[in-house]
């Protein structure tokens, strides 16, 4: 019998198997890949600097850290103006990281099992007590008081559980992602990232170019899923905007696009990660949201564990989304909007955001001239406050849910 069972050694497995573990609880952590291979999922693979403060963990140094970033550039859909907003950051060696952070896991007691495959959960009187593995064609038990679903977008543990439970919210909005990195001739400033709002290229997402290197670049789009067939034909025309010496690798990836669930948690449940989600709606951005939600449901579990590790006392584990909820919540509500904006639209929002600052600061008397960015701002404070809001016991879960939905459908315009 384990405290815990994580399924998925990606960046939200990894890191809550460290934390837990560095808590001296009995850890197991499963997933399909081996040691050598996690965090292998294509991304843009940037990480803000200022979000890791306060993570009980090193943050990205040596051979970690591809490029330190200083700033990001959004573009206008026409590229007839740009803002540059600042703030730290890097872009990451995902696959170097992420063996750091299991390894430092198994350090503090952590059991990794890599080439072993999820099948099923195991539920015993209403609560999820284990899950069954498969590895090298054997069948596995898995038995714990805590299960957590670290799956990715696939989500397969909470596939598993009881529709009914606030835990199981399917996830409705994907963008589906082609990545590449190439070396090319010319990066311009390494030390920018950018972002282009061309919603010809990219349909309701956006292309992205970020530098690694001098010679070398992340460079790819998202797109809707029922957009699909335009993915290869629009990377290759974004590629053509440079001079490419050679491809170094090239592949695809859903990413959730949306406000996390109602609940992180369920009875004998954690979901975190691309499968709760805990994803920056608006930009699709995981590493430091997962990192954060990681962190704040692990600090919680020695009162779990006091309290016999009951839903009631697991559900402190989704203080995370009186916060964190708060900004991701919040901008999904942008997200929403971004995807009904015509161009005109989309160019005022951009425009209203002052040259060099951050991505918080805009121009409220830009803003607040058009009625439509006005309505956009009102339901962006109204969403914050109402999720710092967010009810500390289930009871009062279905109250706030649907307050929330009320939010959301006043957004229309």
């Amino acid at each position: 019998m384990h405290d815990i069972v994580i399924v998925g050694a990606g960046p939200a497995g990894a890191s809550f198997a460290r934390f837990a573990a560095d808590r001296k609880f009995d850890v197991a952590v499963i997933d399909v890949l081996e040691l050598p291979e996690l965090w292998s999922k294509p991304c843009g693979d940037a990480v803000d600097k200022q979000g890791l403060k306060g993570l009980p963990f090193k943050a990205p140094s040596g051979k970690e850290i591809k490029q330190k970033v200083r700033g990001l550039e959004v573009f206008a859909p026409d590229y007839s103006f740009s803002r540059l907003i600042k703030g730290p950051g890097y872009l990451i060696d995902r696959n170097i990281m992420g063996q750091r952070v299991m390894k430092e896991a198994m350090k503090r007691g952590a059991e990794f099992f890599g080439g072993t495959a999820f099948r099923d959960v195991i539920l015993e009187k209403g609560r999820v007590c284990g899950i069954v593995a498969k590895r090298d064609g054997e069948k596995m038990e898995f038995r714990s008081r805590l299960v957590v679903d670290c799956t990715g977008d696939l989500a397969r543990v909470k596939l598993k559980l009881p529709a009914d439970w606030p835990v199981s919210e399917k996830v409705e909005h994907k963008v589906l992602c082609y990545r590449g990195i190439v070396e090319v001739k010319d990066v311009g400033d390494p030390e920018v990232i950018r972002i282009y709002m061309d919603q010809k290229l990219a349909p309701h997402a956006y292309w992205w170019f970020f530098p690694e290197s001098r010679t070398t670049a992340n460079v790819g789009l998202g797109v809707l899923p029922e957009d699909r067939e335009l993915l290869r034909g629009n990377y290759e025309t974004i590629l053509s905007r440079f001079s490419v010496v050679r491809r170094i690798q090239e592949a695809g990836a859903y990413v959730p696009v949306q406000r996390p669930p109602m609940s992180l948690v369920g009875p004998g449940v954690l979901v975190l990660g691309d499968a709760a989600p805990t994803v920056n709606p608006l930009n699709g951005g995981g590493l430091n949201s997962t990192f954060a939600a990681a962190n704040t449901a692990a600090s919680k579990l020695e009162d779990v564990a006091a309290a016999g590790w009951s839903y009631e006392s697991a559900w402190a584990m989704n203080d995370y989304l009186r916060e964190g909820g708060a900004a991701l919540g919040s901008m999904d509500i942008l997200k929403m909007a971004f995807w009904k904006m015509d161009e005109g639209l989309m160019k005022k929002a951009i425009s209203a955001v002052p040259e060099g600052f951050g991505l918080g600061s805009f121009s409220l008397v830009k803003a607040l001239l058009d009625p439509k960015l006005r309505k956009i701002a009102s339901c962006f404070r109204k969403t914050g406050r109402h999720y710092r809001q967010f009810p500390r016991s289930p009871e009062g879960l279905g109250r706030w849910a649907a307050g929330l939905e009320e939010i959301r459908k006043s957004l229309n315009f």
